[in-house]
């Protein structure tokens, strides 16, 4: 009996290498996968950044464009093809708009969140303005 004893707390005492070993593995694998786990939550974050930066890139893009068009609208087709073929009509064109912005902050608009409605009620006005201008000849 003593023999089986013997033999019980022999088999134990080879076995305990073997459990400290498989703590340990596993604590490294604990460690591992939170390692993982951060990396993933990480590239997730930078996925969604892009994506943000993406879409505000392309409603800016859009923004232009939308911009864009009112230049053709205001010259009419022929005036906005002489423009857009001649680039010194194209630099005269960048000097008037370059004018507009700084008579407008002269004039104590800027172009501030504040002054929005005043500015915009501005342009409103000599728009209409100028296709009333442009449609009775």
């Amino acid at each position: 009996m003593t023999d089986d004893i013997k033999d019980i707390n022999q088999k134990l005492e080879n076995k305990k290498p073997t459990i400290k070993q498989l703590e340990l593995q596993l604590k490294r694998l604990e460690q591992q996968q939170a390692k993982e786990k951060e990396k993933l939550t990480k590239q997730l974050e930078r996925e969604r950044e892009k994506e943000q930066k993406n879409q505000a890139r392309k409603l800016r893009n859009k923004k232009i464009y939308d911009w864009g068009g009112l230049v053709p609208l205001a010259f009419g087709p022929e005036e906005f093809d002489k423009i857009a073929d001649n680039p010194e009509l194209k630099q005269c064109m960048i000097g008037l708009l370059l004018t507009v912005r700084s008579q407008l902050k002269t004039v104590g608009f800027g172009l501030t969140a504040e002054n929005k409605p005043t500015w915009l009620e501005y342009y409103k006005n000599q728009s209409k303005k100028f296709l009333e201008e442009r449609n009775n000849g």
